[in-house]
């Protein structure tokens, strides 16, 4: 985890690099980001109520948003909810996700086919594949089920993404959701935030 990885950059630098106030100082940065890191994670975990927020300016930092979600926060069998208008920055998000969990495939929005299933290539975390939905052209819930979306909500070696996530509410009731909503400020700028 975070904690392993940071010593460990720590005790590298100390064996390499012992001159200069540059890496003394990078050392006391990467135990403050330490020591924030983990109040963070933990909190998010310790109370059910929590919400996190994220202000980004590009689609790089929407990215780096979606690659900490997918290290720190997403387990088998949970489903996220994306809420944002056209444009937002809910498939970039969803790049960002991808990326962490080692996809390499190139990730459209299944607006058409309703659907993309993409298997994990090292399974991390138990989860195996990722379900990114897409809802914003459904008729009815009656096509998602037909193309089989039930046997992946909260399936416990899967991970759901579902954008437009209120048009197949009923079938996210009794499910471990995680409900993200995108909102665009001015431009580039996007306020992100997470709720149970």
């Amino acid at each position: 985890g975070i904690v392993f990885v940071t010593i460990q950059e720590i005790v590298i630098l100390l064996q390499t690099n012992t001159d200069g106030a540059f890496y003394w100082w990078y050392i006391v940065s990467a135990i403050i980001g330490l020591v924030w890191s983990t109040y963070i994670h933990a909190k998010y975990f310790l109370d059910s109520t929590h919400s996190l927020y994220w202000n980004t300016k590009n689609e790089e930092q929407t990215r780096a948003v979606g690659r900490y979600i997918g290290r720190w926060i997403l387990r088998g069998g949970m489903i996220l909810t994306l809420k944002g208008n056209l444009g937002a920055g809910k498939t970039t998000l969803v790049k960002g996700i991808a990326e962490e969990l080692g996809i390499t495939d190139h990730i459209t929005s299944p607006t058409f086919s309703l659907m993309n299933i993409y298997p994990i290539p090292e399974p991390k975390k138990d989860m195996q594949k990722l379900i990114h939905v897409d809802t914003y052209r459904l008729e009815t819930t009656e096509d998602l089920v037909d193309i089989g979306i039930e046997e992946y909500l909260g399936e416990k070696n899967t991970v759901c993404i579902v954008e437009w996530p209120e048009k197949i509410a009923p079938l996210l009731t009794q499910k471990n959701v995680l409900h993200i909503t995108i909102e665009q400020t001015s431009g580039d700028t996007r306020i992100i935030s997470m709720n149970p």
